[in-house]
Formats: C-alpha cells, sequence, structure tokens
C-alpha cells in the first residue's frame, strides 16, 4: 500500500473521514477482525506470513520507527489508534486532521517500509 492510495480517497470524498471507508464495523469486536482479515492477503503475497504475525506486529514496527525517528508521541498513539493517556490531549486536544498524521508520521515510515519485505 501506498500515499497513492491514501491520496485517491481524499480526493473521491473531502469530507471522508475513514482511511478504509469500504471496512465494515463488527458489532463484537469493532474494526478489528474485518481489518485482520483485509490486511491478512497482504502478508502472504510478500511471503511474510508467519505465526505470530498480523495486523498488530505491523503496528509494533511503525510504532518503533516512528519512536526511533522521534515523532511526538500524542501523533504516534493517534495513528496507531490508541488514546493519548492524558487527560489535556485525550479531551481537549481533539483528533488530528489526516493531513497533520500523513506529514508528521506516514512520511517518515518510507525508509522502515524495507523491513516488511522479505529479504531472499
Amino acid at each position: 500500500m501506498t500515499l497513492d492510495y491514501v491520496k485517491q480517497i481524499q480526493n473521491q470524498n473531502q469530507n471522508q473521514e475513514k482511511l478504509f471507508p469500504n471496512l465494515k464495523k463488527m458489532r463484537s469486536t469493532g474494526y478489528g477482525t474485518m481489518i485482520s482479515r483485509w490486511f491478512r492477503k497482504y502478508l502472504i503475497k510478500p511471503g511474510i506470513k508467519k505465526k505470530g504475525k498480523n495486523v498488530h506486529s505491523f503496528r509494533h514496527t511503525v510504532a518503533n520507527e516512528l519512536t526511533n525517528k522521534k515523532v511526538y508521541e500524542p501523533f504516534i498513539k493517534e495513528l496507531i489508534g490508541h488514546s493519548h493517556g492524558s487527560i489535556t490531549l485525550d479531551i481537549y486536544g481533539g483528533r488530528k486532521p489526516l493531513g497533520v498524521l500523513l506529514n508528521e508520521c506516514v512520511v517518515k515510515i518510507g525508509a522502515c517500509g524495507s523491513l516488511l519485505i522479505r529479504k531472499p
């Protein structure tokens, strides 16, 4: 997946808040089950589907890489779907626009993309 997908979604519907607008929310598990199923095919294709590797492994890698790049921690937490752990930021800070997360986080992940590709 590339940033082209994000740009495509933004261009299709300027008012769309979801990155994956076609993803269905399950009553019992929210989006977790469906995103895991969707993501599984992207693990199998490059040959990195192994026991214990799933969408949460990817989140772990992203969080580590962004921390190593000294990205502002509340941006990392928001990108991967965690609360900030602070009343000030959780209640008063509000959610950051997708453009902020793209510029502050996603574009900095490019260098760690090689971590997700199986070595020959």
